[in-house]
């Protein structure tokens, strides 16, 4: 890229990456459709609802790192 020039914009599967990454929970609600459904092999019934997907994501988060 020539000097000057500014970064291509950040895509979504680099802003997920981003969000997931900090210990920000508030991004999330960027990321999450009101409806969302977190599933999981652990959890045996899928939770709906981004509230309940915005808790269950830093915990998995937490057990997969």
């Amino acid at each position: 890229m020539p000097a000057g020039s500014h970064h291509p914009p950040e895509t979504p599967l680099e802003r997920r990456r981003r969000i997931m990454e900090s210990t920000d929970p508030q991004g999330l609600d960027a990321l999450l459709a009101d409806d969302c459904v977190f599933r999981s092999p652990v959890v045996h019934a899928p939770r709906k609802g981004r509230m309940l997907t915005r808790m269950y994501l830093p915990a998995a988060r937490q057990v997969l790192a």
